[in-house]
This record gives structure tokens, sequence and C-alpha cells, in this order.
């Protein structure tokens, strides 16, 4: 079961730097004699995002206790709205772990990865 992004702590105006591409969605056959035939994974071409967040060191307790006890981790998904930009609400889950390094400043960057459902 998917859970929402918690908007009213981590307002999603601080996601910055998306990165957009695609998911590999091809079975790949290649035959000794050279040939190579491609077939479709998936009935759908899934985007892949690289975002960071720019944080206080308050929203980022709040997001590591979302992602550890609420998602569960990478194993979970979440709703947040659309990043194609057309208003809609998109179902993603995490690639890798979020990543935070400690800059000693006021803000902290979260570093992840978001791929759709």
């Amino acid at each position: 079961m998917s859970v929402a992004w918690d908007t009213v702590n981590l307002p999603l105006e601080k996601l910055y730097g998306v990165n957009r591409g695609y998911e590999d969605n091809a079975i790949i056959t290649k035959f000794d004699s050279g040939r190579v035939i491609a077939t479709q994974r998936n009935s759908k071409n899934k985007r892949k995002y690289a975002l960071s967040y720019a944080a206080t060191k308050q929203q980022k307790t709040i997001f590591f206790n979302w992602y550890e006890n609420t998602l569960g981790g990478n194993a979970g998904t979440f709703t947040a709205p659309s990043l194609r930009g057309d208003g809609s609400t998109q179902e993603y889950m995490f690639v890798g772990t979020p990543t935070a390094p400690e800059h000693g400043g006021a803000i902290v960057e979260i570093n992840m990865q978001w791929v759709e459902v």
C-alpha cells in the first residue's frame, strides 16, 4: 500500500535538480549469429528522477523518520504530485537509499532517486 508524501512538513517546493530519464524498458536477446532482438519489458515506460531536497535539520529528521518508519525504506511506495508537471498524482518508489551528508550549515541537502511505479 502506498503512503502519501508528507507535504505539510516536507513541502515539495524545496525539491530541485530534477533530471529526467527513463528506466531501461527492454529485454535484449543476442543470438550467436549477431542478431539482436529487443522486446518491451513493461507496458508503460517509467521515468526516473534524480532529486535533491533543501531541508532544515528538523526537516531532515522528519524525512528520515518518514522514510524509515512510515514508508519502510526502499520497499514502500509513496504518492506525490507528478514531477511531469501535469497536475496529477503519481506513485513513486526510491532507488537506493537517500543520503544527507552534513556540511555544518543550516541547510542539509538530501539526495535521492525516484522512479515511477
